[in-house]
């Protein structure tokens, strides 16, 4: 009885253990099948160029947009003043041109759960001059061949498609827009001969740059002292009371030179501001105006002559620093299809979220008084409204390192 007990016992446990065994090797097989690209690859869905797309959608839960071409070039449907980044949109076009899976790992809608399709993280549209249409549905990402699962125009089958294609799209709204800028001096700082500052509070600070005299001998035989390049400062108090400086301040003229024309403006909350708007960002009259002023050299064609004339110029470019930013700046999100991965714009919310909540009468303190807090910018001639940090103007709305 004894022997027949363990008998039982372990033809159970062989039993328990081969139906173990068949179901590794039934998740082994799959996953493999999954991972493994076999000889027979290569389903071409669309190949055309760039330049046959019409119009091209990406949509998912944190990001929407849809880009159309015209003669004159790409532009948002929603929004035909939105200005468009035009090297950004045509990427995206060229990602729907030639669309490639490497190959198909089902043929059963009853898996799409399993390849993450049954709530697709995004949807890819595209249309074609010649009338052609594409939908990519995008399920998961699949690590081990670096690619995601997808079904083209809503069929049972699913594929996987090369990560590249989708990943084109992980564009936020501030990576859509075409970035204004300024044109620096074309000699730099060398050009410059002055730079005034005009806060709100009535103080102003004018850096004016002084050529050196060299040493001379006068008619007694004596040297005179010669002196150097430099840069002088002269300070306006608010009761109207000045007072010049002679020291030399050429590390403070150089380094405004450098935050505002090196400044990386990536995070925006406005665009197309016109003057009678600036009023809602503090830029109508500004915390602080920048006004930089430099010489440049240029060829005109001599008047009645083939000979040619150069002359210099005086230029003038404006920087503008707004009111503190109070709240988050609504920023679209960037499109998240890869399960997770930090983006851009979620990086710019994150920072937006730090922005101060000083209060009006607080943000409008005397210069240097605040630090950190974040500030709308607008650019000489521009529309578009950015947020910049105070921190990263330091001799420019501080003057904490220009001998102040």
């Amino acid at each position: 009885m004894k022997k027949r007990n363990s008998l039982i016992f372990l033809l159970a446990l062989l039993t328990v253990a081969v139906v173990i065994y068949i179901a590794v090797s039934t998740i082994a097989k799959k996953e493999k099948e999954k991972n493994t690209v076999p000889e027979e690859t290569g389903f071409t869905f669309i190949e055309k160029k760039a330049s046959d797309v019409s119009s091209v959608s990406f949509t998912s839960s944190k990001t929407e947009f849809a880009i159309e071409v015209s003669d004159s070039g790409y532009f948002l449907k929603a929004d035909r003043d939105f200005p468009l980044d035009s090297s950004v949109a045509s990427s995206l076009a060229e990602a729907v041109s030639v669309i490639e899976c490497d190959r198909m790992v089902s043929q059963d809608r009853a898996d799409f759960a399993e390849y993450g399709l049954n709530e697709p993280q995004c949807v890819i549209e595209a249309t074609y001059k010649d009338g052609t249409t594409l939908r990519l549905d995008v399920g998961s990402y699949n690590r081990h061949t670096g690619s995601y699962y997808v079904t083209v125009d809503g069929s049972d089958k699913v594929y996987l498609l090369d990560a590249g294609i989708v990943d084109a799209f992980q564009v936020s709204m501030n990576e859509l827009l075409k970035d204004e800028s300024v044109t620096p001096p074309e000699d730099g700082v060398e050009a410059v001969t002055e730079i005034e500052i005009v806060f709100s509070d009535g103080t102003k600070r004018k850096y004016s740059f002084t050529e050196g005299k060299e040493a001379e001998t006068g008619e007694d035989g004596e040297e005179t002292e010669g002196t150097e390049d430099r840069w002088i400062l002269t300070i306006t108090r608010p009761d109207g009371t000045e007072e010049t400086r002679t020291e030399d301040f050429s590390e403070a003229a150089e380094g405004i030179y450098a935050e505002l024309f090196r400044a990386e403006l990536v995070e925006w909350v406005d665009y197309n501001v016109t003057e009678e708007r600036r009023g809602e960002y503090g830029l109508e009259k500004p915390y602080a105006e920048v006004t930089v002023t430099y010489t440049e050299t240029v060829t005109v064609s001599g008047e009645g002559t083939s000979s040619d004339v150069t002359k210099e110029t005086v230029k003038t470019l404006h920087f503008y620093f707004g009111d503190a930013v109070q709240e988050t700046p609504e920023v679209p999100a960037d499109c998240e299809t890869d399960g997770g991965k930090e983006t851009s714009a979620e990086t710019s919310t994150e920072t937006a979220a730090e922005a101060s909540t000083e209060t009006a009468e607080e943000a409008e303190e005397k210069p240097g008084e605040e630090e950190g807090l974040d500030r709308y910018f607008l650019l000489d001639g521009g529309k578009v409204v950015y947020v910049v940090s105070e921190s990263d103007f330091p001799y420019t709305l501080t003057g904490e390192k220009g001998g102040e």
